[in-house]
């Protein structure tokens, strides 16, 4: 059986997500879900695991967009991707929140 390691809740948020490791390893993928501490991306390409790396997030709002930027470590490989742990807790996700709360909102 396995554990469930996740020290915060997860949101379902799917947006473009973009990860590099090195100067040539660079890969794009969709976010599946995300957390105050990680994020796990739909991608076929795959960095290894225990690599350091950048990503990139691009989140929109109703007039302006904020570009998020942090560095964490590949934790592990699925068939459909693989998570990625922030370094540090992100500080923009009481934000980020707000961002999926409102566009699930107006799915509904």
């Amino acid at each position: 059986m396995q554990t469930n390691k996740r020290r915060r809740s997860r949101l379902s948020f799917h947006i473009e997500v973009t990860v590099g490791a090195g100067s040539k390893q660079v890969i794009t993928g969709t976010s599946r879900d995300m957390s105050m501490n990680g994020i796990f991306i739909l991608t076929q390409d795959r960095i290894p695991i225990d690599a350091i790396c950048g990503l990139e997030i691009q989140l929109a709002g109703k007039s302006s967009n904020l570009r998020i930027r942090a560095r964490g470590m590949v934790a592990r490989h699925a068939p459909d991707g693989m998570g990625i742990t922030f370094q540090h807790d992100l500080e923009w996700w009481p934000m980020i929140e707000n961002i999926i709360m409102e566009q699930f909102e107006a799915q509904y």
